[in-house]
């Protein structure tokens, strides 16, 4: 009898280590699936995290070119402006010179024309007096 109470208590323990045994793998299983699934659900946020990255830098390169553009159209503007300027200010320079033609040709116009008066009044006073003299001869 005491050898078929060690059978059955070795039995009984053999039988609760191989229970124990298949818990302890079952335990090792389940904590496997969820390192497995853990290591999915990682690489899932490191993709998306990947592709917002990726979507914000092309928003910051069509940002950045838009940018440029602008600048690039800017610089032009003021190129643009800058010719426009310079084209005025000749234009002003002209008008200048111009303008002091026109007073220079005034100034000799005027000067003429008070040689003219002065030279009518000359001949004015001249032709009175010869016509003074006239009737004076005329008298005598």
């Amino acid at each position: 009898r005491t050898a078929e109470q060690s059978l059955s208590s070795n039995t009984n323990r053999l039988e609760s280590e191989a229970l124990a045994e298949a818990r302890a793998e079952a335990a090792a299983e389940n904590r496997a699936k969820e390192y497995y699934q853990d290591m999915l659900q990682a690489q899932e946020r490191r993709a998306e995290a990947a592709g917002a990255l990726e979507r914000e830098r092309g928003q910051l390169h069509r940002d950045l070119a838009e940018t440029v553009a602008e600048k690039q159209s800017a610089a032009a503007a003021t190129a643009s402006t800058k010719q426009e300027l310079v084209a005025t200010q000749q234009e002003l320079e002209e008008a200048r010179e111009q303008q002091d033609e026109l007073r220079s040709e005034l100034a000799g116009t005027r000067d003429e024309l008070t040689k003219s008066v002065d030279q009518e009044q000359s001949a004015s006073a001249a032709g009175s007096k010869l016509r003074g003299e006239v009737e004076d001869w005329q008298r005598q």
